[in-house]
């Protein structure tokens, strides 16, 4: 019986071991934006894990999962991505351009995202500063070819990039540019008319007030 129970764990172990090393075939595809076969190897990871008995509250499987829910939004982000957005028709709407850009945005987003859990700040930098160059451009575009002023959430978005970079920066160790890009969208986002009490406004605030803390030290 005392066996047979070790040989049980140990086979258990070596099937976590054996979906950790499918989970680290996922990221890979994940930090090359290849979602599709992201998604297919991280849930049969998960598959391999359930086959095996281990439960959904273990941690291991918590950490596939998340990242499984990160892939599967960069699925539906890219997806919409087939045709590039220089190649649309006449007869495409505003709208649809706008929803375009944003699903491009949203995909450099995740790509950021993953390249700063990995700790790949420099790359996330540049992933940002194509994303924020897409919401820049498409503000000034909105207002010298349609004669029609940004709507308040392609403003908001544009805030929402440079908070992304100060975040970078402070994870980074960077906190001058941290402290200065923390401030500037703060104050972007107070000029769209959003209040302190807003959760965005609030975790700035909250991230500018580690960097002071970090300064004083």
């Amino acid at each position: 019986r005392l066996r047979s129970d070790a040989v049980r764990a140990d086979r258990r172990a070596n099937m976590i071991h054996c979906a950790m090393c499918l989970a680290g075939i996922g990221s890979v595809h994940m930090q090359q934006l290849e979602f599709t076969d992201a998604c297919l190897v991280l849930k049969e990871s998960l598959h391999f894990l359930e086959a095996h008995g281990v439960p959904h509250d273990h941690q291991i499987f918590d950490i596939i999962a998340r990242k499984l829910a990160v892939a599967e939004r960069g699925f539906l982000a890219s997806s919409s991505l087939a045709e590039d957005e220089d190649d649309a028709t006449a007869n495409t709407s505003i709208s649809e351009l706008a929803t375009a850009k944003e699903d491009r945005t949203l995909a450099l987003d995740l790509e950021a995202q993953i390249q700063t859990e990995n700790g790949d700040y420099d790359d996330a930098i540049r992933t940002l500063t194509k994303a924020l160059a897409i919401r820049r451009k498409r503000l000034t575009k909105r207002l010298r070819k349609h004669g029609c002023e940004p709507n308040l959430k392609e403003k908001n978005d544009v805030a929402k990039s440079i908070g992304n970079f100060a975040a970078v920066h402070f994870m980074k160790g960077d906190l001058k540019q941290a402290e200065a890009l923390f401030t500037e969208a703060i104050r972007v986002y107070r000029s769209n008319g959003m209040d302190d009490d807003h959760p965005n406004i609030r975790s700035l605030l909250e991230g500018l007030q580690e960097v002071n803390e970090q300064n004083s030290c």
